[in-house]
């Protein structure tokens, strides 16, 4: 993965383009005006910001390349691709529940209320009309091991 910043130096030889590149070209993507970049760079440095910091946030820690999953946004930062790694139980249990508190289809037509986690691996749906859906969560590497019921 190249999350390091290309720089043919290092240290206080840096020139103002290349230190903290990734904080300049977040600046950049985020319509900020140039002063605004330079003291956030001056921040960083101050501070000891990691080489691929890109914007301190509120909580006053340094986001890292390493944060951004988008796919689009690590193209227009200039990043590679992520690589792909194995799904996490807890992971998509979130990822699901987002997915199906937005869903306008189950929303309109079978009157969704709410979609939670009650737990790691479940995702319970609540509908206006009294009824509710569980969904349990497991990852497996084989698909013969698929022990799903249906109708």
């Amino acid at each position: 993965m190249n999350d390091t910043p290309s720089s043919g130096s290092s240290g206080s030889s840096r020139g103002p383009r290349s230190e903290y590149p990734f904080i300049r070209a977040w600046g950049q993507m985020m319509g900020s005006r140039d002063p605004y970049i330079r003291d956030q760079i001056a921040r960083a440095r101050a501070e000891g910001a990691p080489p691929t910091a890109i914007y301190r946030t509120q909580a006053g820690t340094w986001a890292t390349t390493e944060d951004i999953t988008r796919s689009t946004t690590r193209r227009e930062l200039g990043l590679d691709p992520l690589p792909v790694r194995a799904p996490e139980v807890a992971e998509l249990t979130v990822y699901l529940r987002t997915l199906l508190a937005g869903d306008e289809y189950l929303r309109e037509v079978h009157g969704l209320h709410e979609a939670s986690v009650p737990g790691i691996g479940r995702v319970r749906m609540t509908f206006t009309t009294g009824h509710y859906a569980h969904l349990d969560v497991s990852v497996t590497e084989d698909a013969l091991s698929e022990s799903g019921t249906g109708v």
